[in-house]
């Protein structure tokens, strides 16, 4: 049909734009709560997991790179290196200044702050995956031969920028009042369409999404749930 149609597989691709429940983002935007003071710990899952990590901006070049070859065919995007997540969460920490140690094994193994010996990281087995793959990693030699792409950014740098502008978000939703540590004025959307008031402990369950009022009347949709949920939710909390 004189369709041009090529094939990229693209590895896991992070940015500060990518969406809180995924690992990466939350990760960093937890660490922007404990560096500012809204969140005592991290709950994770299998530490010990490695993940082939890009950015995402790079990997859009590729895509652009792809759709102007005159050839179609299959395109793997990788940086061709592997972090563990033990290892992504120790960068994190280091951007706000906390080296991180490790004590104890399995589900009671925990990440303390090396200096004041502060839990920041404990393991939960809600966060563990039924059908995990250990180790994900990318060779793209085709795609550095032919589209002559290679990333640039290492993945320190990516961490970097992630905590960065969560910290940057989130103290200008702090100034604003309109993100999640109020105490009266937020509501609480969840998979099962529940909604109440937060009771002070801290918002670390991504099964829940905290929106202000204000959030709802401005039509403010986070990405994280369904505009049905989304709509249904904020008629109830206007009519309260």
């Amino acid at each position: 049909y004189g369709i041009h149609a090529s094939n990229g597989i693209l590895f896991n691709h992070e940015s500060p734009r990518r969406g809180e429940t995924f690992l990466t983002r939350k990760v960093t935007m937890g660490v922007a709560k404990i560096f500012l003071g809204k969140l005592k710990c991290i709950y994770v899952g299998n530490i010990y997991a490695r993940r082939d990590w890009g950015h995402a901006k790079e990997y859009v070049e590729s895509m652009w790179e792809i759709l102007n070859q005159k050839k179609s065919n299959d395109y793997v995007i990788a940086t061709g290196k592997s972090y563990t997540v033990k290892k992504f969460i120790e960068i994190a920490f280091k951007k706000i200044g906390i080296t991180i140690d490790w004590r104890g094994k399995g589900l009671n193994e925990v990440g303390f702050d090396k200096k004041n010996k502060n839990i920041l990281i404990k393991i939960s087995p809600k966060y563990f995956r039924p059908l995990e793959v250990n180790h994900l990693m990318g060779k793209s030699l085709r795609t550095y031969k032919v589209l002559k792409w290679k990333p640039k950014i290492k993945i320190e740098e990516l961490i970097k920028e992630m905590v960065e502008e969560d910290i940057k978000l989130l103290k200008n939703y702090i100034v604003s009042g309109s993100y999640m540590f109020g105490e009266l004025n937020f509501m609480r959307i969840s998979k099962i369409k529940k909604i109440a008031e937060p009771k002070g402990k801290d918002i670390e369950d991504p099964d829940h999404i905290w929106l202000s009022k204000d959030q709802v009347k401005n039509s403010i949709i986070n990405d994280n749930f369904k505009a049905l949920t989304y709509a249904t939710a904020a008629l109830v909390w206007l009519l309260y």
